[in-house]
């Protein structure tokens, strides 16, 4: 039986559409391996149009959504919640059900009870975080969730539109603004324009159409229509939002900025990227046309592409809801469970050195680690209970050195293979690192084992040490 997941996530005029097309965008990342089950208030006809492709849907009303949610919980489900009125009260309730809770989050203004919090923001960082010690932060754009058309997209050579979308509202009709300061620079391109049924402008914007015959105008159109207009782009206005991250990933020019408070924290992190062609130009209701031009000038003249390596975001995520153990990377708060757990006799005898560790040493020791920009500590936690350490050290190869061990009580119940699947994962996605070996003492069958399941290789067997690799 598939484990079920319950994705809770609305939209409206008011709210936009971002965090119900975002967490919709994960179910149809997740339903093949799962039973999903999307629940949303008061969806309209196209919502519903776009929830049929995926998955079961429950409307929920505005009156009493929070209370019928919760008592559809029977504590078996994993929950997904996207929307800032989601309280850490609230997260609690659902935890005290039994539930496996995930959270969407770019806001970061509250504390997090969520076994995993997921922001897929470029530039996010664990230090924004106030969290539980058991909740994985799954961050950057290896956690995209993005729309297929999106993540299957084919990079174009030949891209010679302009694209201006600043969402299906756009409230501030900065979509006029933009072709009005531009007029004269757009006048020999192709500009697609992208609006929603609640675009409250559409009279101006008709006026614009009539007069410039290069202007086209998309209205409410589908993941796969967006795709095809950004991979023909050869520049796109944006906010600072998840149309951005599409962007990226369909392989355009991009001159963006922000409109709303939220979208500020995504601006101060990614501002501008050469490697990207991100141009971040800041308030878009106030930048100047002066700088807007300049800008595009810059862009159009400019020969770049950006460089951009997609990740493979759905097997991230397979990986990332299938797992029964979270990370966390370690603090200075942690060093006494490290002291205990690396003078348990056991883990003295696997080591290389067997002698006790002196607690002066021990910390001085953990600190210099914690310092070390290649020193990775991460703790294992299960049911929101620590069960292990794995830590990673750079070496002159430019590989991760692995140490592993699992605390005395959890030992015996074939997690070691689920603590080092899951640090792994984190380390390639939000590291970036891709290469793992580590030694083991040739009596040491228990770590043995748990390698070769994870998919090492034995690359080497001297003076009693199995040494192991892996490449992902």
């Amino acid at each position: 039986m598939k484990q079920q997941i319950f994705f809770r996530a609305d939209a409206s005029a008011q709210i936009g559409y971002g965090h119900f097309f975002r967490t919709l965008a994960l179910a149809d990342m997740l339903k093949e391996d799962f039973d999903c089950v999307f629940y949303t208030v008061d969806p309209t006809p196209y919502q519903i149009k776009e929830l049929q492709k995926v998955c079961p849907y429950v409307s929920l009303s505005d009156t009493t959504k929070f209370e019928d949610f919760l008592s559809r919980l029977s504590g078996a489900e994993t929950v997904v919640l996207d929307n800032y009125f989601y309280t850490s009260e609230y997260q609690k309730q659902i935890k005290d059900k039994g539930c496996k809770l995930v959270c969407i989050d770019d806001m970061h203004d509250k504390h997090y009870y969520a076994d995993i919090v997921i922001n897929h923001a470029l530039g996010s960082h664990i230090e924004d975080y106030s969290v539980e010690p058991y909740t994985q932060l799954s961050l950057g754009l290896s956690y995209s969730l993005l729309r297929k058309p999106f993540l299957e997209s084919n990079y174009n050579k030949n891209r010679k539109n302009i694209l201006i979308c600043f969402g299906g509202a756009d409230i501030y009709n900065l979509t006029c603004r933009i072709l009005q300061i531009l007029k004269e620079e757009l006048q020999t391109y192709t500009v697609d324009v992208v609006v929603g049924d609640s675009f409250k402008s559409g009279e101006e914007l008709d006026e614009i159409r009539k007069n410039e015959n290069n202007v086209i105008v998309h209205k409410s159109i589908s993941a796969s229509e967006m795709s095809s207009l950004m991979q023909n782009a050869q520049i796109a206005f944006l906010p600072a939002s998840s149309v951005l991250w599409e962007a990226i990933f369909s392989g355009c020019k991009v001159i963006y900025g922000y409109y709303v408070d939220n979208q500020t924290d995504i601006c101060k992190n990614v501002g501008s990227s050469e490697k990207l062609c991100l141009n971040y130009v800041g308030d878009l209701r106030s930048v100047s046309g002066s700088v807007l031009k300049a800008v595009f000038k810059k862009e159009i003249s400019d020969g770049r592409s950006p460089r951009f390596i997609k990740p493979d975001v759905k097997s991230n995520f397979e990986q990332l809801f299938s797992q029964s153990i979270t990370v966390r990377e370690a603090s200075r708060d942690d060093a006494e469970l490290y002291f205990k757990w690396a003078n348990d006799p056991v883990v003295r005898q696997m080591a290389f050195h067997t002698e006790p560790i002196q607690w002066e040493n021990h910390l001085t020791w953990f600190n210099k680690k914690l310092d070390d920009t290649e020193s990775i500590l991460l703790l294992c936690y299960q049911n929101s209970e620590a069960v292990g350490q794995v830590r990673f050290d750079l070496n002159d190869n430019g590989e991760m050195e692995i140490d592993i061990s699992i605390a005395k009580e959890h030992r015996g119940r074939g997690i070691g293979k689920a603590m080092l699947n899951v640090a792994l994962a984190y380390v390639k996605n939000m590291k970036g690192y891709r290469a793992f070996v580590s030694e083991v003492k040739i009596d040491n069958y228990p770590s043995q084992r748990m390698f070769l399941a994870n998919g090492f290789q034995i690359i080497a067997q001297n003076n009693g040490i199995i040494h192991f690799k892996k490449e992902i």
